[in-house]
């Protein structure tokens, strides 16, 4: 793992009361290609549970927050004993992550949730996230409106780079800070760190912390505006840049994740590059999909752990 900081971050050891799949050592994760049954298969469900960690537990329910007009917004939430923080979780994709409290399957998308950041949102709430994942609004459900999710096919319709999406996340935001008022950290990968970065962005004063991972941020046919000609430059807030060099995907090379990093404002930034050529054998492992080198895939303990210690050292 390659390093470049500009603030030192001291080492953190991962203390779970569960291991997942991931914190296994010297063990390969075990994945089906249709249910990723070592993070509890689904996404979550729409009853509020308990999740058992040792003599902890977290709880996990779908919260509704009250939306523009017209549109519902339910996100799901992973809350520990005692949250030190919010940590506000982005998939990427086509940000195809459905929460429908209404409906007899509550929640779907992003592949029985495999993406990256929630294979990993256990880890976080057990390290003191109060973990919210970010479900695209009603409006957006691509099934009801043919609208593609998150993703514009137009100039203008591109979801996390709007004037809703921030609406939406102010909402949330006031929510979250109803519940507990607590920094807010915002944590997105492939075009999910594209939203995370125009939260930090657009809404400073609701942003905390920043952590990016394989960001999106040249921009493509269906998300037209290209953050490295503008914008980084306004970000203040501590930010923490993940890549694997081995990533193949074509749309998030490692090279433009750092120089979007070079021109971050804030000083307290890390870019942090890690190389591992795993990836899952199967369709999930193809370049841009989450099982890939793209998507971290054997890179969950490393990731997690350099970013709780990000987290700890900047809040």
């Amino acid at each position: 793992m390659k390093s470049l900081l500009t603030k030192n971050t001291a080492s953190l050891v991962l203390t779970m009361s569960v291991v997942l799949a991931t914190n296994l050592a010297n063990a390969e994760p075990q994945y089906s290609t249709t249910a990723l049954s070592a993070y509890s298969g689904t996404v979550e469900n729409s009853m509020e549970r308990e999740i058992p960690l040792g003599d902890a537990v977290i709880q996990r329910s779908i919260i509704s927050v009250e939306g523009r007009k017209g549109v519902a917004h339910h996100h799901i939430q992973l809350t520990p004993p005692s949250p030190k923080y919010h940590h506000v979780i982005f998939v990427g994709g086509k940000g195809d992550l459905k929460c429908d409290p209404g409906s007899e399957e509550a929640t779907k998308g992003m592949g029985m949730g495999i993406n990256f950041v929630l294979r990993t949102r256990l880890d976080y709430a057990a390290n003191g996230g109060n973990v919210v994942m970010f479900c695209a609004p009603s409006d957006r459900w691509g099934e009801k409106t043919n609208r593609n999710w998150l993703t514009g096919r137009g100039k203008n319709n591109d979801y996390r780079v709007s004037s809703e999406f921030e609406e939406d996340f102010r909402l949330l935001a006031a929510y979250l800070k109803q519940q507990h008022d607590l920094p807010i950290v915002v944590n997105g990968t492939s075009s999910g760190a594209r939203a995370a970065a125009w939260l930090a962005m657009k809404t400073p004063e609701l942003v905390d912390l920043l952590i990016m991972s394989a960001p999106a941020v040249k921009g493509h046919e269906w998300e037209p505006v290209n953050f490295l000609e503008g914008g980084a430059e306004t970000i203040n807030q501590p930010t923490l840049v993940l890549v694997n060099k081995s990533d193949r995907c074509d749309k998030t090379p490692p090279k433009h994740a750092k120089q979007f990093h070079d021109m971050i404002a804030s000083e307290s930034k890390s870019f942090v590059e890690f190389d591992s050529n795993k990836k899952h054998p199967g369709k999930f492992g193809e370049a841009c999909k989450p099982l890939s080198q793209h998507g971290f895939y054997g890179l969950e303990t490393q990731s997690v752990s350099t970013t709780v210690a990000f987290i700890e050292d900047n809040l």
